[in-house]
């Protein structure tokens, strides 16, 4: 009996779970339900609606922890992830998200650029499910599209390796132990964009910069701002830099993390 009732206690830990609620830092309006949420972590995944302060956008923190890291990033560290809204005012066209995940980028944007539309694209059939539930939940769905694929160089199919228990680091690029691999649409770009013009991009999928830049290129297109999440793990990450500055973009490091770079590129000119 003494056994079992230490094994529960041990299972509760109320003291680590009070120290944990207690050190939560204060970052969403909702700070009660955040706290309550990181506090019973791991044995319980509480799935809660929270609140930017300063923007009023609200994130569906699902069962999957990496949804707290980004809306942290979000909100502690906006700076590092969206341009000005006024950076963009002399542009017209849509805000595309490559790698749009489970949609909390997405829904930030929604407040931060309230006249334009989204188009966010994601591979993961699941994870396109959480995009919309974000989506929905900041009233964007009339203003958003969700492309389903990954973006590719051709029509067809790719293999999506990613951790059922993590959604940190997806990719179509390479697979691993333990992983889980589905076959998922391939578009290229162009057939993403639906011939929709383009005011500012972000990318943060694992690789997709690489197939992303070219493409661009290619078809002659440049928007105003991008804002790129570069994985050397995957590619030439220098040599993509200069080929996007040498399409006529000056570039400024947003994240001084050259493990994690962030890189704003804004175009010279008109």
């Amino acid at each position: 009996m003494v056994a079992w009732l230490r094994h529960i206690r041990g299972t509760i830990r109320p003291r680590t779970r009070w120290r944990v609620f207690r050190d939560t830092p204060q970052l969403y309006l909702e700070h009660f339900r955040y706290a309550l949420r990181r506090s019973l972590l791991p044995e319980i995944k509480l799935c809660v609606w929270v609140t930017s302060p300063a923007t009023g956008a609200r994130f569906h923190l699902s069962a999957d922890l990496i949804d707290d890291a980004i809306a942290q990033d979000i909100v502690s560290q906006p700076e590092k992830l969206f341009p000005k809204p006024e950076m963009l005012k002399a542009h017209t066209g849509a805000i595309l998200d490559v790698g749009g995940h489970h949609g909390l980028y997405a829904a930030e944007a929604l407040h931060r650029f309230p006249d334009r539309r989204l188009i966010v694209v994601e591979p993961h059939p699941g994870w396109c499910d959480l995009i919309k539930r974000n989506l929905a939940g900041n009233g964007g769905l009339t203003r958003a599209r969700i492309v389903n694929a990954c973006l590719a160089v051709d029509r067809g199919r790719r293999t999506l390796h990613f951790d059922p228990d993590s959604s940190w680091g997806a990719t179509v690029q390479a697979g691993g132990d333990g992983l889980v691999a589905v076959e998922v649409e391939s578009l290229p770009l162009l057939d993403i964009l639906e011939g929709e013009a383009v005011a500012m991009i972000y990318c943060n999928a694992e690789g997709a910069e690489y197939t992303l830049v070219p493409q661009l290129q290619q078809a002659n297109l440049r928007p105003a701002v991008m804002v790129m999440c570069v994985h050397p793990e995957y590619g030439a990450a220098e040599a993509l830099r200069q080929q996007v500055c040498e399409m006529g973009y000056a570039e400024r490091d947003a994240s001084a993390n050259p493990n994690r770079p962030v890189y704003h590129y804004t175009r010279n000119g008109p």
